[in-house]
């Protein structure tokens, strides 16, 4: 058999394609929980051990060198076939488990009363609801799917598949929607706003040049922003999808028809390479089905 070379130390890899992805010592130092002398350590040693610089030191961070950006491809691949394997063995030792990154509003709203029969269909896949992360993106260390919204989805690795566009309504308890007859009549009312989607209030405003209200209190959610309105501390601006079932409830009303579509799109996300997973494919076909329905 022909000699193999010797392979540089695998934490002098790992460090070396985690500062490649950071651009910074500090911050690889922090995603692999070691002190910054450490990684700098690591990466003088894997140098040495090739006889080739792989970073150019700069003032703020670090840019990979010629030769670093050679070897940094055939790291992330071998790196990507190193959590391939491990997630098999996770797979199997879950015996068909399925984690979902999801919206707590969405979650709550629209697919926990639909879940029971996700679970009929395919009572051998477990699958485990994740709505604490913040990021409004697919984090695939986290999750094997997501369901997020997304103006022009487009990230190298990642599948986004459409499922379903959906319109802004304004809502407000059925007692404050009373008050609410024309656009001028929000000028003195409290809007309700989810903090990280500003542009709900700007986009259903501007469709008609209305003036904005004046008063604007925040909310970290929508299921914070919707408790609030059914609760009649003023009025939101939410997805229609969100809302429907506390319209349908007589929770809330919508004083005013006008519907404003949304400028994204609702996608299921996961990883590209696992796009022929059978739990992933099941999942997939199950949502498609209830949003026809």
């Amino acid at each position: 058999m022909p000699k193999r070379h010797a392979i540089p130390s695998f934490v002098g890899l790992r460090t070396f394609e985690a500062v490649a992805r950071h651009g910074s010592f500090r911050r690889a130092a922090g995603e692999l929980n070691v002190t910054e002398s450490a990684v700098s350590h690591q990466i003088a040693a894997l140098e040495a051990s090739l006889d080739t610089k792989l970073f150019v030191r700069q003032p703020g961070g670090v840019q990979l060198s010629a030769s670093g950006e050679i070897l940094i491809p055939f790291m992330r691949e071998a790196f990507d076939q190193i959590e391939n394997g491990t997630a098999l063995l996770r797979r199997d030792q879950s015996e068909g488990g399925l984690t979902l990154q999801i919206y707590v509003t969405l979650a709550v709203r629209w697919l926990i009363p639909r879940l029971h029969r996700f679970r009929h269909a395919h009572p051998d896949i477990r699958l485990a609801i994740d709505s604490s992360l913040m990021d409004w993106d697919f984090v695939p260390k986290a999750a094997d799917m997501a369901i997020v919204y997304a103006q022009a989805p487009k990230r190298t690795g990642i599948d986004y598949v459409h499922l379903f566009d959906t319109s802004l309504v304004l809502v407000a308890n059925p007692k404050l929607a009373r008050r609410i007859a024309k656009a001028r009549d929000l000028a003195n009312l409290t809007a309700l706003e989810v903090s990280s989607a500003p542009d709900d209030l700007e986009t259903w405003f501007s469709s008609d040049r209305r003036a904005r209200p004046e008063t604007v209190e925040k909310f970290d959610s929508y299921l914070l922003a919707i408790e609030a309105a059914i609760d009649g501390l003023g009025f939101m601006v939410a997805p229609e999808l969100l809302v429907r079932s506390d319209i349908l409830a007589g929770k809330l009303a919508e004083p005013m028809k006008t519907k404003v579509a949304q400028s994204g799109g609702w996608y299921l996300a996961y990883q590209s390479r696992k796009r022929t997973d059978r739990r992933i494919q099941a999942f997939r076909k199950w949502i498609q089905d209830e949003i026809r329905a």
